[in-house]
């Protein structure tokens, strides 16, 4: 019993450690290196006329137009 509390501890520090770690490396990769006042490049376009929501549904047969996982496990 004293082995399975003391495997328990350890993965719940090393779970611990992970996020802390994890956790600094999001915030410095969050911070914004341009100023606010410069807009992204294509912000105001509307890429809706991008997208063909017909792609993957001609009759071919091998198209899905859906989430789908292998042997059909969806």
């Amino acid at each position: 019993m004293k082995d399975r509390w003391a495997a328990a501890t350890l993965c719940i520090a090393l779970a611990a450690t992970g996020t802390v770690a994890g956790t600094g490396t999001v915030a410095s990769a969050a911070t914004p290196s341009a100023s606010v006042s410069e807009a992204a490049p294509g912000a105001g376009a509307d890429l809706t006329k991008l997208v063909n929501p017909f792609i993957g549904t001609e009759n071919e047969g091998l198209d899905f137009p859906a989430a789908g996982a292998p042997f059909g496990l969806v």
